[in-house]
């Protein structure tokens, strides 16, 4: 245990970096299923566009950022 602790000391920003981004992706894709969700409900009462605008930006910024990564 002691051995792996050793090893991790070095990497620790990195670790912590991945776990940020880890909340983040989960959170986005949480923030996704909700935001599209809403946006299926909402559009099928056939209100205008101009309603719907702030759902759709939604769901194509937690879309994007659902899938953003550090290293390719």
């Amino acid at each position: 245990m002691f051995k792996l602790l050793i090893i991790i000391r070095k990497y620790k920003w990195w670790m912590l970096l991945g776990l940020t981004m880890a909340f983040f992706t989960i959170g986005s894709g949480i923030g996704l299923m909700m935001t599209a969700a809403y946006l299926i409900s909402f559009s099928a009462l056939h209100p205008s566009i101009s309603q719907l605008q702030l759902a759709i930006v939604g769901v194509r910024f937690f879309g994007t950022f659902r899938d953003c990564k550090i290293i390719n």
